[in-house]
């Protein structure tokens, strides 16, 4: 991730948890989506959904993190045990639609509980967001896509995020 820029802490000293420095832009695949499930948001959870109508496969772990706007900038909170965060071993793929057929799909739900996700020691340590107090935020998280074999930097796969902005009131 990239990051620039601090906020005045002081200035937020009421939000629950710390912040981290401004959050630069992310970079996303065209064609993938994440998205809030209508009628599924609390300030402890929410329902997602990630549509894939590009050309590639995609894959996504468990980890995730939250993102809060300040001042029409985004932060991340807990940024420092987010930073952390290894892309977790359970492993999920969502194949592109050209790809898929009766019995597959090009999505994928996802049921995320971050009031005590912290404290869930199967898939290691994530960082507790507890109830969100009334803001805007957003729900990051990392995948990969076309695996890359490369002399020169090595064999990696290629990464982008997946970005859901959302409203606490």
């Amino acid at each position: 991730m990239l990051y620039s820029g601090n906020v005045n802490t002081s200035e937020h000293e009421h939000l629950p948890w710390p912040i981290g420095p401004r959050s630069l832009a992310l970079q996303e695949l065209k064609g993938v989506t994440l998205f809030v499930e209508e009628d599924t948001l609390l300030a402890c959870s929410a329902q997602f959904v990630i549509v894939n109508e590009s050309e590639h496969t995609i894959t996504f772990g468990q980890s995730y993190f939250i993102q809060i706007k300040i001042h029409g900038e985004w932060y991340t909170i807990n940024e420092e045990e987010t930073m952390d965060l290894a892309f977790l071993p359970l492993a999920q793929d969502v194949l592109p639609s050209t790809r898929t057929d009766e019995h597959e799909r090009n999505s994928s739900e996802l049921n995320l509980l971050w009031k005590h996700w912290g404290s869930d020691r199967a898939y290691g340590h994530l960082p507790p967001y507890g109830i969100l107090p009334t803001g805007s935020y957003r729900l990051v998280k990392s995948i990969v896509y076309d695996f890359v074999e490369s002399e020169e930097v090595g064999n990696t796969w290629q990464e982008a995020y997946l970005i859901a902005e959302f409203i606490i009131d």
